[in-house]
C-alpha cells in the first residue's frame, strides 16, 4: 500500500478520473514512512518494505487511462467521465499521518478521503 493522503470531492452518480499515481520505493532516511511493516521480519526484510519508503508521482494520464478502462468496462464508453487530478503528493501530510499511527487528520475532511492506494502498472 502506498500513501496518497489526497482529498477529492466526487458528485453523487458521477465517473471522475483522479488520476494515475506512480510509487517508486527507495531506501528511507530517519524516520521517514515506511513502505510496509517490520512484522513478518523475514519477509518484510527480505523485499524492502521494512527499510523503504515511497516517492509518490501524480500524474494525468487521462487520454492513455480512461481509454483503456473504456476497452475493460464497456459501461464507461457511454459515461461522461469527468477529470479532476489530485495534487502533488504531500510528503510532510504522510509523514504527519505515520508519525500519529493514523490518527492525525490535520484538516477538516468533508470531503471523500483517499487514504492510500494499491497501485499496479
Amino acid at each position: 500500500m502506498m500513501p496518497i493522503h489526497g482529498d477529492i470531492e466526487v458528485k453523487a452518480n458521477s465517473v471522475t478520473y483522479i488520476g494515475r499515481a506512480s510509487g517508486v520505493m527507495r531506501e528511507r532516511h530517519g524516520n521517514e514512512f515506511r513502505a510496509g511493516p517490520v512484522i513478518p521480519l523475514v519477509d518484510q526484510s527480505v523485499t524492502g518494505f521494512a527499510s523503504g519508503t515511497f516517492d509518490v508521482t501524480i500524474s494525468d494520464q487521462s487520454q492513455e487511462d480512461i481509454s483503456a478502462y473504456q476497452d475493460i468496462f464497456p459501461a464507461l464508453r457511454k459515461a461522461d467521465i469527468e477529470v479532476h487530478v489530485l495534487p502533488p503528493f504531500d510528503r510532510e501530510r504522510a509523514q504527519r499521518w505515520w508519525d500519529s499511527n493514523g490518527k492525525d487528520e490535520t484538516q477538516d475532511v468533508k470531503h471523500a478521503r483517499l487514504d492510500a492506494a494499491a497501485v499496479e502498472h
